[in-house]
């Protein structure tokens, strides 16, 4: 009986290969296929990754450089509003140096701007669209951006001692761990502190 059997799985000396050879092959090419899935699937999660990274990183340089342009123009003397509420950090509103009024919020995880005028060094259409007539500057964001300090870097909610604006963007990147940028901004249209 076992010779029977053996005869079908070890055949000596004619072309073909046995049950067994195939059974080898088709485990050992089992096995490169799925080794070879799991570093495309690697691969391609890697890239989705730094692709929203870069686009986020992206983003929030370009929400940045719209805040600079703004807060180079910002007279500290016309900041108004509920604005300077330095635990807060949602709320930005000031006229520039040309009387215009520029608005910033955070609202809803967004980072939104509002302005006026829009002459020379005012921007328009920029971000993610629009928001109840505020342009989206940046989505995503974990808390508000804003902090106000005085000459000593501390919180303060007094234009007049206004000296710096601390803006820090913490942004969710898709459940992965959030992206962090930050600037220091210098105003320098403040009035210097009497002796």
């Amino acid at each position: 009986m076992l010779k029977k059997n053996s005869k079908l799985f070890f055949k000596k000396n004619e072309d073909g290969f046995t049950l067994i050879e195939l059974i080898a092959v088709i485990i050992i090419l089992g096995v490169i296929l799925g080794i070879a899935y799991g570093v495309i699937l690697l691969n391609a999660r890697t890239f989705q990754y730094l692709s929203d990274t870069i686009v986020t990183r992206w983003d929030m340089r370009k929400a940045m450089d719209v805040l600079r342009n703004d807060l180079q123009e910002l007279d500290a003397k016309k900041i108004f509003g509920p604005s300077l509420t330095p635990h807060s950090g949602s709320k930005l509103y000031f006229k520039d140096i040309d009387g215009h009024q520029v608005m910033y919020r955070y609202l809803n995880k967004m980072l939104l701007r509002k302005s006026t005028g829009w002459g020379h060094g005012h921007h328009h259409g920029f971000g993610f669209g629009m928001f109840g007539g505020w342009d989206i500057l940046l989505k995503n964001l974990e808390k508000p951006p804003f902090r106000f300090l005085d000459r000593d870097m501390n919180a303060t909610n007094n234009a007049n001692k206004l000296a710096y604006i601390k803006v820090t963007f913490v942004v969710n990147n898709n459940g992965k761990p959030p992206i962090y940028m930050e600037n220091l901004f210098y105003l320098r249209n403040t009035a210097p502190l009497a002796p």
